[in-house]
């Protein structure tokens, strides 16, 4: 093992993992795959062991074997979600 903290949100503390995307950024996914099949983020294991992310199409389906579905954390994160407090701001 390499001793190496695994991802988290830093807001929630969920598991993530970070997909870099066509514009060379990185997005921090849920690590789960969606299991409800209805993300459009479709993740891939590059050759150079990176994570790459892209958007797929309407109708679209990932590649069997290749890619996966995962949600956009900032979607699923309850910290996100929280309406500020009255005194914020």
């Amino acid at each position: 093992m390499s001793g190496r903290k695994a991802p988290e949100c830093s807001k929630c503390h969920a598991p993530v993992i970070f997909a870099r995307t066509p514009a060379g950024k990185y997005m921090p996914l849920d690590k789960a795959r969606d299991a409800s099949g209805t993300s459009r983020y479709a993740v891939t294991r590059g050759t150079d062991l990176v994570l790459y992310v892209r958007v797929l199409g309407r109708g679209e389906q990932p590649r069997p074997g290749i890619e996966h579905r995962h949600m956009p954390h900032h979607a699923t994160c309850p910290e996100e979600r929280k309406l500020p407090d009255a005194g914020d701001g």
